[in-house]
């Protein structure tokens, strides 16, 4: 109970994550998008092609490079008992992440509503093409299956998730803090102005394709992190794991479940959706199935934006007010 009580806390921080990138996308710039998976996979992707060992040719593995970034830093004293490794791979997966929505950003960012949802879908399905496609970059639809424990030296494998919990709930910490500086600051109420009125934003004088491009890459920049993040934490990746339900729906559930436009929604709604995601297999007959779990969760969803159109968070926040 103990185990899956730390494996379930470890998979709500990485999805809460991935809620605070689309949190600012959606809750702070109105950006409608529905190309996370995209991002997510590609932080997968560049974390374990950075860390991982190179192809194993007995298996007939088809990438032809990997950069064995963790073997290469434990060989050095001192640094090596640091796992700084982890820090460049999680660090590098970022980077290529808000690196990849830059040119997405410059292109799609003049449509709104619905054209820019449209494009964004497509951009999730050039990915999917590129990693199904290109073997030599990617190992195609056998994925990569040898991403490097962190900490070995600390605990065995079989307590693997004991010790990347405090990791995960570190990186989470940090990423978060950054966050809700960046929310406090001036920049996110030209943001949340524009949200509410881009007229009236762009009559001020403010550059707002400059800003949208800024909030689109490192809201990317973040998928891209959940998902290096959630690479460590499997071990092993491939296309599979990267599905418009994984990868798009059930964030956009939770963060409407849990309240958009607010630090602390992408959290609140992360805990419910995925709990229910995931005790519903303990449940009796048809409740325990794949369709059971979508007519959950989108019931779920209904009952919150009748009851709570904001979200758990808005709720919570407007009953403190009243309190008040």
């Amino acid at each position: 109970m103990i185990d899956y009580g730390i494996t379930f806390v470890t998979v709500v921080l990485m999805y809460a994550l991935l809620a605070q990138g689309l949190n600012l996308h959606w809750g702070y710039a109105g950006l409608y998008n529905i190309g996370i998976a995209a991002f997510f996979a590609i932080g997968g992707y560049t974390a374990a092609l950075i860390s991982s060992p190179g192809p194993n040719l007995a298996v007939r593995d088809d990438f032809v490079w990997a950069g064995d970034l963790a073997a290469v830093f434990r060989q050095v004293p001192l640094i090596g008992s640091l796992e700084i490794w982890f820090v460049i791979a999680i660090c590098g997966a970022a980077v290529v992440g808000g690196l990849f929505a830059l040119p997405i950003g410059f292109m799609t960012l003049r449509l709104r509503g619905d054209y820019l949802a449209i494009a964004t879908l497509g951009v999730t399905e050039v990915a999917r093409a590129v990693i199904l496609n290109e073997r030599w970059l990617t190992n195609g639809s056998k994925g990569l299956y040898k991403v490097p424990q962190v900490f070995p030296s600390i605990l065995p494998p079989a307590d693997y998730e004991k010790i990347y919990l405090v990791v995960v709930f570190v990186v989470v910490l940090v990423i978060g803090m950054a966050i809700k500086k960046m929310m406090d600051s001036p920049w996110a109420r030209a943001l949340s102005a524009f949200r509410d009125n881009a007229v009236g934003v762009e009559s001020a004088g403010i550059d707002t394709r400059k800003l949208q491009l800024q909030v689109f890459v490192i809201g990317a920049a973040i998928m891209s992190l959940a998902g290096a993040l959630f690479a460590f934490d499997l071990r092993a990746i491939s296309p599979n794991g990267y599905t418009h339900l994984a990868g798009t729906f059930l964030i956009w559930v939770m963060l409407m479940v849990g309240g958009s436009g607010r630090f602390w929604g992408p959290f609140l709604g992360a805990g419910v959706v995925w709990a229910v995601w995931s005790w519903s297999q303990f449940a009796p007959g048809w409740f325990s199935s794949a369709d059971a779990r979508f007519v959950i969760i989108g019931l779920l969803l209904i009952c919150v934006q009748l009851l709570a159109p904001k979200g758990i968070g808005g709720f919570l926040s407007r009953k403190k007010t009243r309190g008040n």
